[in-house]
């Protein structure tokens, strides 16, 4: 964990080479992997993955290694670890899946990634809404315009009955009405 928390993709190599298992738990049943994930640590992350580590392991808190790359914003290790398999619809201890995580990041180049990769863009969260929802409530236009163009509905009512048109005029989000 050290190695990967540290950013010493040599350490991690070595000790890898010695007999360290890549799926390791630490704290809250996080492994290295969700370390170097969490952190942004590529090199480490690249090792681990190349030594076995699972790349769908949870933690109790956080859910996978994906989920903390994309809370961290960190575009490559997103890509990485959808490249060598991660789920795509992975999801945090509340339930959201990673595309709901990276609408709130209000990362858009991620939510393109997820979505390319397959993120359901009318995805439900355990409360009814939708990414969608999520992005109007906050605003953000690049977001909705990327969830828009890989055909999120518009008119999709949440538990509540409301869309992301009144999430947005509720919120007094001009730019996204």
């Amino acid at each position: 964990m050290f190695a990967a928390y540290a950013d010493k993709p040599e350490l991690a190599r070595l000790l890898l080479d010695n007999g360290a298992s890549p799926n390791a738990k630490g704290a809250n049943d996080g492994t290295a992997l969700i370390v170097a994930s969490q952190f942004g640590r590529d090199e480490v992350a690249r090792i681990l993955l190349e030594k076995g580590a699972s790349v769908d392991a949870s933690a109790t808190i956080g859910g996978t290694a994906l989920l903390y790359a994309i809370r961290g914003r960190h575009d490559r290790i997103v890509k990485l670890l959808l490249d060598k398999g991660a789920s795509v619809e992975a999801c945090n201890e509340n339930g959201r899946s990673a595309l709901f995580v990276a609408v709130q990041t209000g990362n858009p180049s991620i939510v393109h990634t997820l979505l390319q990769a397959g993120a359901k863009a009318d995805a439900k969260a355990p409360t009814g809404g939708t990414p969608l929802m999520f992005a109007a409530y906050a605003g953000n236009d690049a977001v909705v315009k990327a969830l828009l163009e890989h055909g999120a509905e518009v008119d999709t009512p949440g538990r509540n009955g409301g869309t992301a048109l009144i999430n947005a005029a509720h919120t007094g989000r001009t730019e996204v009405i």
